[in-house]
């Protein structure tokens, strides 16, 4: 008898009680939290570090332009994206005086279509001659030359391949709101903005005093924290191109909002 009462007693003891089951369900909560943040972080993490390439691979686009044709992508007026010039249709581009502020200081230095313009090609529509605006039918396009303050295509030479394929970036980076409106967009389906600027310079060549407006003589947009610019890299950058982050939002009128604090960028000469 008192052997048997033992051995149940013994199996009873090697049991949970209520108050131990509690505890390690609260444990195995409280891992499974932690690890839920820790996966998340690295999530995060790893979808910024992939749009930070991304831009880094449109500022190559960038750059390679630069190389063919002496100059970085010109800045679109997307709110009125393609004029009439000279009897064809051409991008309508901004002058350097506008890059400088020193006319339509108010409105937006930055683009959403001029990536899509000069580093896919995506200008198909007849030019008014029967031929494609960018010169070439589909990706690509020929030599883009200075006609004043406006871009002209050559129609005849040499054609340069796309310098940014989209495919590479997954089908979803693009979208057409219609007629010459083709945004790239970032994983987040938010337009990738394209920021020009140009330093003003006094007349004996200096760069101009520091002003509110000309953020030390290079009119950085505020969107980049360039009042004045707070690092050499920006001083020393000719655009940007910025996409919102995750939080989806952009502001161009101060970059101490907090909307800015997420934006990934990326700086080019």
């Amino acid at each position: 008898m008192r052997s048997a009462g033992a051995g149940r007693g013994r199996a009873a003891g090697r049991g949970f009680s209520l108050v131990e089951a509690v505890i390690v369900i609260v444990i195995i909560a409280m891992l499974v939290s932690v690890v839920s943040v820790v996966a998340a972080r690295v999530a995060r993490g790893s979808r910024l570090a992939a749009e930070q390439q991304l831009l880094r691979s449109l500022a190559m686009g960038c750059e390679q332009f630069k190389t063919d044709f002496g100059y970085p992508p010109p800045l679109v007026n997307d709110a009125d994206p393609v004029v009439t010039q000279d009897g064809r249709l051409q991008p309508n581009t901004r002058g350097d005086d506008f890059l400088r502020g020193e006319v339509l200081a108010n409105e937006p230095r930055h683009s959403e279509l001029s990536l899509t313009y000069f580093l896919m090609g995506v200008l198909d529509e007849d030019d008014g001659t029967g031929k494609p605006i960018d010169g070439v039918l589909g990706a690509g396009l020929t030599a883009p030359v200075r006609a004043g303050d406006r871009i002209v295509f050559s129609q005849r030479g040499r054609t340069y391949p796309a310098l940014f394929d989209p495919a590479k970036a997954g089908h979803e980076r693009v979208v057409s709101a219609g007629t010459y409106q083709v945004r790239l967009r970032d994983r987040w389906l938010q337009p990738i903005r394209y920021y020009r600027w140009a330093t003003r310079y006094t007349a004996s060549g200096e760069v101009e005093n520091a002003t509110a407006q000309t953020n030390n003589g290079h009119n950085i947009p505020a969107v980049l924290g360039g009042n004045p610019p707070g690092s050499p890299e920006l001083a020393g950058a000719q655009y940007a191109i910025v996409s919102a982050g995750p939080d989806q939002t952009l502001s161009d009128v101060d970059a101490r909002d907090p909307g800015n604090e997420d934006n990934l960028t990326e700086l080019g000469r």
